[in-house]
C-alpha cells in the first residue's frame, strides 16, 4: 500500500522505534483527518462544482488532499472502509 505519511505523523513515533515500527493505514487516515480538520484545504479551479446550491468536490480534489473525510462524498476515489 502507498500512503502519504506527513513528516508531522513520524515524528510522534518514538525515537526508540524510529526505522522500526510501522505506521498502519488508520493511523495515517486518522491523523490526515484530524489535520485537514484544522486547516482546511483551499480549493483550486476544477475541483469543484455546484449542485442544487451545494459545493460538490471532484476526485482531483480528493486526491489532492490525501484521505477520505468518511463523509461520502459523490465523487471520493478511496474504497470505502467498513
Amino acid at each position: 500500500m502507498a500512503a502519504n505519511i506527513p513528516d508531522e505523523l513520524l515524528a510522534l513515533v518514538p525515537a526508540e522505534l524510529r526505522n522500526q515500527a510501522c505506521v498502519c493505514a488508520a493511523c495515517v487516515t486518522d491523523f490526515h483527518r484530524r489535520f485537514s480538520a484544522a486547516r482546511p484545504l483551499a480549493t483550486l479551479p476544477g475541483e469543484f462544482y455546484f449542485d442544487a446550491g451545494l459545493m460538490v468536490f471532484t476526485a482531483a480534489y480528493h486526491l489532492r488532499r490525501g484521505s477520505c473525510c468518511g463523509s461520502g462524498c459523490r465523487h471520493c476515489p478511496y474504497p470505502v472502509s467498513k
